[in-house]
């Protein structure tokens, strides 16, 4: 009878015991893989909490194809193609999008805040339909459904208010470049007549230049030259302060338009800001290199 219960209790000490270690090893197999992935997710974190950040960056944004307007606008898609470029190699983190809907638009500027450092100098540039509501104007993304002055409320993207987050966020002088038609089709389902945009009052340390060509559908292909194209062409190589540069993009764009475009201006700069499409690196290097010539032209016997 021993010897039966013997028999019995062995196995079952060996079954228990193997169990055990079976338990023993997933339990070390998943800890370790959770250490693993805790570390991986330490690393990515990380990552993006040291990922690069610009002292230049800009917002570009072109708005085209509204399904409510008769006709696609192909200004606005050409601006954002031939601004981008030149301002990524110009330095710039640029943040660039095509016919933006609300919540891409709202992604963006939460993109550039993160992207950006502290004093940064931002350039917001906009080409499409905006309308403007108790003297504050709105981006139109082309997925709004507008009727009324509440829907360019709610689905609207406030210049000013874009302006304002980005300064909370910790941007410095502030670029801003408004290309937008005074004819649009959804004003007229709520009003008699448009009403254009409002007068731009430049918060504190910004920079606003306001276009309105008057009628995007016009054959004149010269007065339909964008805003974001006749800044590449204006800008050229040679540095200037920014109130330079927009000015020269308002006399150009005046000429290149026989004077059917009449764009305003309005700075409450603090700072004098350079901008150039050279990279500031170039720039500097450059400065490096002319103040060591000045330097060996005034040792005796170099020249």
């Amino acid at each position: 009878m021993f010897d039966k219960c013997k028999n019995l209790v062995f196995p079952v000490v060996l079954s228990l015991a193997l169990l055990g270690a079976v338990s023993a090893a997933v339990g070390l197999g998943a800890r370790a893989a959770g250490h693993r992935a805790q570390r991986g997710a330490v690393h990515s974190i990380e990552k993006a909490h040291f990922a690069p950040k610009f002292s230049r960056v800009a917002l570009i944004v072109g708005n085209g194809k509204y399904p409510d307007a008769d006709e696609p606008l192909v200004q606005p898609s050409d601006d954002v193609r031939a601004l981008t470029p030149v301002l990524q190699k110009a330095g710039f983190g640029v943040v660039a999008l095509e016919d933006a809907r609300e919540r891409d638009l709202r992604a963006a500027v939460a993109t550039i805040k993160t992207q950006m450092k502290t004093d940064a100098i931002v350039v917001v540039f906009y080409s499409g339909y905006a309308i403007q509501v108790d003297r504050e104007d709105f981006i139109i993304p082309v997925d709004a459904k507008i009727w009324n002055e509440e829907d360019v409320l709610r689905q609207g993207i406030s210049i000013d208010g874009v302006l304002a987050d980005l300064r909370l966020a910790g941007a410095g002088a502030e670029l801003v470049a408004v290309d937008a038609s005074w004819r649009n089709p959804f004003e007229r389902r709520f009003r008699a007549f448009s009403h254009g945009l409002a007068p731009v009052v430049a918060p504190v340390n910004s920079l606003v230049l306001v276009s309105e060509p008057f009628d995007w559908t016009t054959d004149n292909r010269e007065a339909l030259r964008g805003l974001g194209r006749q800044m590449v062409a204006s800008l050229g190589a040679a540095p200037g302060s920014a109130e330079e540069v927009f000015r020269k993009i308002r006399s150009d764009l005046v000429r290149s338009s026989a004077g059917s475009r009449m764009p305003t201006i309005t700075s409450s700069l603090t700072e004098e800001v350079v901008l150039s499409m050279i990279p500031s690196s170039v720039l500097f290097n450059r400065a490096n290199d002319s103040a060591a010539r000045s330097n060996r032209s005034r040792r005796p016997g170099v020249s």
